[in-house]
């Protein structure tokens, strides 16, 4: 799937622009930051059954995404990953986003999202569209890289 980093964010108005994006197959990570005031890092994960826009609690998530992907399932005890396999993407008061590793599948991830209300919605990501994920999300790191 062919894309410009050069998109029309209908956020731009609202103080969001594209820093970085990534793609592989039918999925597309892109990474808004804010314009101005204090840095904001916003990610949009868009696949062919899934949108998904949110807050990350920092730019260095990503990086931290994709070593949750690639670490053992024996390593995700050490920092920045709790106990349990978890990486937290993003939090609020209201709502946590994060990565949890399957304990029956090592290739099987859920990116987990929860809510103070009982909200819990659980996104499965494993076989191809775990693989275009992973590339996606390194070639925006890739992208972030090149804005240095």
């Amino acid at each position: 799937m062919p894309v410009s980093k050069h998109r029309d964010h209908k956020e731009s108005k609202a103080g969001v622009g594209l820093l970085a994006l990534g793609a592989s197959g039918p999925w597309e990570v892109a990474i808004d930051e804010t314009l101005s005031g204090s840095p904001r890092y916003f990610v949009q994960i868009e696949g062919p059954s899934v949108y998904l826009y949110f807050e990350l609690t920092t730019v260095t998530a990503i990086e931290e995404a994709l070593d949750f992907f690639s670490a053992p399932a024996r390593d995700t005890q050490a920092k920045p990953f709790d106990g349990n396999g978890k990486l937290s993407l993003a939090k609020n008061k209201d709502v946590q986003i994060s990565l949890t590793r399957d304990d029956e599948n090592d290739d099987r991830y859920f990116l987990v999202i929860e809510a103070q209300s009982g909200l819990h919605v659980q996104f499965t990501m494993a076989g191809k569209d775990l693989s275009h994920i992973y590339k996606a999300l390194r070639d925006a790191k890739d992208d972030l890289e090149d804005e240095d």
